[in-house]
């Protein structure tokens, strides 16, 4: 497949120094700069070489003639313009299918000499676009320069799109896609062979070595005379050859002149030759239009006829639509006026067999109003027997709660006759009455209070003969422990004599080892006399 074709069309510049705005129309063939020391060639050149390789490890130029450049990147960052905004380097290319493409590369300032770059592309701009309208941002009638934002929405609004491309290697395979690099520049090798070719075709070989011996002879120190005049006259050889070419040049110049004088005469001639034949053409091309005329009127004469004949036969399609239409509703009429007789006679038929229902009707319905009277009535004596039934109800409610009240008050009146009593049989008074029973309340009290005492005292005296029945008990069991018959009136006192006795042989028990001592150190000085 072969790669595409495109050519460069224009080259502009927004923004570099010395230049707010600028547009360089670019020959199909060999473009040349020409203008005065300051003009802007090389800027113009150097905008070209950003565009097609906008690689910061490539771009070294030299300002010649300028006693304050250095070289380096700061050939760059000198030529630009106000650093407050970005600067823009475009190139416009034409591919053959017609398509208008610009890629460019925008240019920001940072800390000297240091250059950042973004590569650009706008596609879609139509041809009767002015490169100003999509690449300035125009705000109240004035033309500034844009930012990326700025950019992007005078882009969009000429029609067009503003592609931004995130790296220099998508830039450089978008330029090989398009046609206009013959390298993908991937690797850092084919970006330097890409390098040399700009910078022969831009600057070429026989410039490229005056400019080195010019730099030389300018700027190196004064050693000798000699050396001087040595330099001098390589120079004017350098000079010599130079004009030698130049003067080919211009005979080549000349010869092309001769090609194009004897081209633009052919192109003179083949011009007339086509205005003859445009001429007969033109006279062929206007007997054909009076013929066109003569057949259009004709054919307006016979439209007017066929109108004429379409409106009579629309009126007759008419007339025969309304013929149909009142044929159709007479029909119409004539169905309904059947139907209507029809339901007539089985309104009759229904009527005579709805006479003997609407008797049947009447007497149900005299029927239902007694039902409904009758009903009534036992609705009012089955209310009124309710209401009876609930006055009894309440009547044998208090009748129950009078018999329960009186139940109540017969069984205290016969606890208080049980008691009024047992009051008589324990005071002892037969005759005493209910009256009485409240003076006589004190003097039983008195006497309930003796008992109690009695009572309390007896029931000392048995709590004493208990602890003395189990003292008298442990006494007889030490008793018949230690085998001693006592006759039972004397065990207590013998109990009590022989436990006496059981302290005093404890006492004693419990002196046994002090006394065992006693003993043996007795014993004890007795041995030591004897010895």
């Amino acid at each position: 497949m072969n790669a595409p074709r495109i050519r460069a069309e224009r080259l502009a510049l927004v923004n570099w120094r010395g230049v707010f705005y600028a547009e360089l129309a670019m020959d199909r063939h060999v473009t040349a700069l020409e203008g005065d020391n300051g003009a802007g060639k090389t800027t113009a050149l150097i905008a070209t070489y950003v565009v097609l390789l906008p690689d910061l490890g490539r771009l070294r130029f030299t300002n010649l003639g300028e006693g304050e450049a250095t070289g380096g990147d700061r050939g760059i960052w000198g030529r630009l313009g106000d650093p407050g905004r970005p600067a823009y380097a475009w190139l416009s290319f034409r591919a053959d299918d017609g398509e208008r493409v610009l890629f460019g590369v925008q240019l920001r300032k940072g800390a000297e000499p240091a250059v950042e770059l973004q590569p650009l592309c706008i596609r879609g701009l139509a041809d009767d676009v002015a490169l100003p309208d999509a690449l300035l941002h125009r705000a109240m009638g004035v033309d500034g320069v844009p930012e990326l934002a700025e950019l992007r929405e005078a882009v969009t609004n000429a029609g067009a799109r503003l592609e931004v491309f995130a790296s220099a290697k998508d830039y450089f395979a978008a330029l090989f896609d398009a046609g206009v690099t013959p390298l993908r520049l991937t690797e850092g090798d084919a970006r330097a062979r890409f390098n040399e070719v700009l910078r022969t075709s831009m600057t070429g070989g026989l410039s490229r070595g005056l400019t080195r011996d010019l730099r030389r002879f300018v700027l190196e120190a004064e050693d000798s005379l000699g050396s001087t005049l040595k330099r001098m006259q390589e120079n004017l050889d350098a000079c010599h050859r130079s004009r030698l070419d130049v003067e080919q040049a211009r005979a080549l110049q000349q010869e092309i002149g001769d090609v194009y004088a004897a081209g633009h005469a052919m192109f003179r001639a083949g011009m007339q030759a086509a205005r003859r034949a445009d001429d007969a053409a033109n006279r062929v091309f206007q007997a054909k239009v009076e013929q066109a005329e003569r057949v259009r009127a004709e054919a307006a004469d016979l439209e007017r006829r066929d109108d004429a004949l379409a409106g009579r036969a629309a009126g007759v399609r008419e007339q025969i639509a309304a013929g149909r239409e009142t044929l159709e509703n007479n029909r119409a009429r004539l169905d309904r006026t059947r139907k209507a007789h029809d339901l007539a006679a089985q309104i009759a038929e229904h009527e005579a067999a709805l006479a003997p229902l609407h008797d049947a009707k009447a007497a149900a319905d005299e029927a239902l109003q007694t039902a409904e009277v009758a009903r009534a009535e036992a609705v009012a004596r089955r209310n009124e027997r309710r209401t009876l039934l609930d006055e009894a109800t309440a009547g044998l409610h208090d009748a129950e709660a009078g018999l329960e009240s009186l139940q109540a008050r017969a069984a205290r009146h016969e606890r208080a006759r049980r008691t009024l009593g047992q009051a008589r049989e324990a005071l002892g008074e037969p005759e005493l009455s209910p009256d009485a029973a409240a003076a006589a309340r004190p003097r039983v009290q008195a006497r309930r209070d003796a008992v109690d005492a009695r009572r309390r005292a007896l029931r000392r005296d048995l709590d004493t003969a208990r602890q003395r029945r189990a003292a008298w008990a442990r006494a007889q069991a030490a008793l018949d422990a230690c085998g001693l018959d006592v006759p039972p009136a004397e065990a207590y006192d013998a109990a009590r004599a022989l436990l006496a006795e059981g302290r005093r042989l404890a006492d004693l028990a419990a002196q046994a080892p002090t006394l065992a001592r006693e003993v043996r150190a007795l014993e004890d000085v007795v041995r030591r006399r004897a010895a």
